[in-house]
């Protein structure tokens, strides 16, 4: 419920024209729905997936808006989160081309996108899409 309470006040911050604090508000929201979800699962109950289609919602919409606004530390930190969370429930095929993505944005800073390269080549080891994974290490070497 907190989530939805968040939503409503980015809302007012979007009115506003506050993008940076809708951002932050944004982000806090994604967190609740993520709990949400977290205890739909540790109680194994149905879960239709809800609250992690709206965090997904609030965290590109966040990331977004930072990268409007020229803060590409900001939205590459947000989108690191959503890859995150995404491998932590083992939807690795989604959380590809977020670190895609992110790492298209930091490619200046060595050692976070070697940490993104990292991660990417998990997910597609855990996929199995070896030929992808090979051809992705050759082009980087």
């Amino acid at each position: 419920m907190a989530g939805v309470f968040l939503l409503g006040k980015a809302r007012c911050e979007f009115s506003a024209r506050n993008a940076i604090s809708e951002a932050s508000t944004l982000f806090s929201a994604a967190k609740y729905f993520l709990q949400a979800d977290d205890k739909y699962t540790s109680m194994n109950c149905i879960n239709y997936e809800d609250n992690l289609n709206c965090a997904i919602f609030c965290l590109l919409r966040s990331a977004r808006i930072y990268e409007l606004n020229e803060l590409f530390t900001l939205a590459t930190n947000v989108y690191i989160y959503l890859s995150d969370s995404l491998m932590r429930r083992c939807k690795f095929h989604q959380a590809i081309c977020y670190l895609k993505h992110s790492i298209e944005i930091i490619s200046k800073d060595i050692l976070l996108s070697l940490e993104l390269y990292k991660r990417l080549s998990y997910c597609q080891w855990y996929l199995r899409k070896f030929p992808q994974l090979f051809e992705f290490l050759y082009r980087r070497s």
